[in-house]
């Protein structure tokens, strides 16, 4: 999985877009993103299927904090 930060100039957040490549799974039909954000919730944050294959998701997250995450 994969993971891209972008800190807002405009607002105190930070944009994490988190990726996980079409290989990584094998005929899956939903994947989540869970981690300590949401609670370690497992259907409050569903990733989506790209053409390619691959799955992706953009969450807003608090700067300046370490987080702790999956894939399910």
């Amino acid at each position: 999985m994969s993971l891209i930060k972008k800190h807002l100039k405009t607002r105190p957040v930070c944009k994490a877009t988190f990726t996980l490549a079409a290989d990584a799974l094998d005929g899956q039909e939903n994947v989540w993103l869970i981690g300590d954000f949401n609670g370690w919730e497992d259907t409050t944050l569903p990733m989506k299927k790209k053409k390619d294959g691959s799955w992706s998701l953009e969450i807003e997250l608090e700067p300046g904090r370490e987080y702790q995450f999956l894939y399910h």
